[in-house]
């Protein structure tokens, strides 16, 4: 039997590719990507795996004899999910494998921003040891509110954490978590003015769709309380930058955190880079040593069910619908 080749396609670090060659089966023959790389190396891929790049309709169209489209990750923003089930290929994420590592660095995000982490950081290296806007403006988590965007697998683990240190829980989701969920979670339901005008820090969560692209734009963050902390650990898209920009320059808020931009690599001339109470990181909430291996043998696995016919998982499928256009 002639050997598939898997094509990690997009931006992967050494240990990414060394986990997945370790899990590598004998079927498959791997062949390395990149998203500067001419088009033409598309043209044997069988499967991809890929991560940080746009795989649209003329990449898909490159990939004749593609058959499986698999996320480093959850989220799918990036990938023409219509072309695919067009041509009948099925693409799968690994639903939940960052959800540990998100929720510590949106947990680590609320703590730096409320501490003044950097700030604090900043000032021993100069010498400075202490200074009055440390003492005077850094705050604990416990007790504050916790408004939570979305109620998936990473905004619960985030409850989780959060109810540990004393925060009280409230969230808005387009469907409603159970009363199990709730109750277990400590976590009240409201809607999502109700959640921007009264969280003392907002933690968004959700996926980026049509419905989600904006959804925290210049009405949302104008009801926000001006102590409040703003906290993107989703996709950048669904926070205007703009208007967080403003708030941020009028000091209608006390601080963000940002893990994901709406354009990414962020370039230096991001008015969000120039604010003191801004903590930016490079969109690595999902990535630790420790999750990389998670991620490889979930993505492998995926890509032997689809060698071996057997059904996908239904939280990895994004278009079950690519059946109908493969028959």
């Amino acid at each position: 039997m002639a050997k598939k080749i898997l094509g990690l396609v997009g931006r992967f670090d050494n240990n990414m590719i060394r986990e997945v060659t370790r899990l590598l089966p004998n079927q498959f023959e791997l062949e390395l990507i990149s998203p500067e790389d001419d088009h033409s190396k598309l043209r044997n891929i069988h499967y991809m795996i890929t991560r940080q790049m746009l795989i649209d309709r003329e990449v898909i169209s490159a990939a004749p004899k593609l058959e499986v489209i698999q996320r480093w990750g959850s989220g799918y923003d990036k990938v023409d999910v219509a072309c695919a089930t067009e041509r009948g290929i099925p693409v799968l994420i690994a639903a939940g494998v960052n959800a540990v590592s998100v929720s510590e660095h949106a947990v680590l995000l609320m703590l730096a921003v409320l501490r003044r982490i950097t700030l604090a950081d900043r000032s021993v290296h100069r010498g400075t040891w202490l200074i009055p806007d440390i003492l005077e403006q850094a705050r604990t988590l416990s007790g504050k509110t916790v408004g939570l965007v979305g109620f998936g697998n990473i905004a619960r683990l985030v409850a989780e954490k959060v109810n540990v240190f004393g925060a009280k829980v409230q969230y808005y989701d387009l469907v409603r978590g159970t009363a199990r969920q709730e109750q277990d979670l400590r976590a009240s339901y409201v809607s999502l003015d109700t959640l921007m005008r009264t969280s003392d820090i907002v933690s968004i969560h959700v996926p980026l769709t049509a419905q989600t692209d904006g959804l925290i734009g210049e009405e949302e963050i104008g009801r926000m309380k001006p102590e409040a902390v703003l906290i993107n650990t989703a996709r950048g898209k669904i926070v205007v930058e703009q208007a967080l920009a403003d708030a941020l320059e009028e000091n209608r808020l006390s601080g963000a955190g940002i893990d994901t931009f709406e354009n990414e690599p962020v370039k230096s001339g991001n008015r969000l880079l120039t604010f003191e109470n801004v903590i930016c990181t490079p969109h690595i909430g999902g990535s630790t040593l420790d999750n990389h291996a998670f991620c490889a043998r979930h993505c492998m696995n995926n890509l032997m069910d689809a060698l071996e016919g057997r059904e996908f998982s239904k939280r990895d499928l994004v278009n079950p619908e690519y059946k109908v256009c493969s028959l």
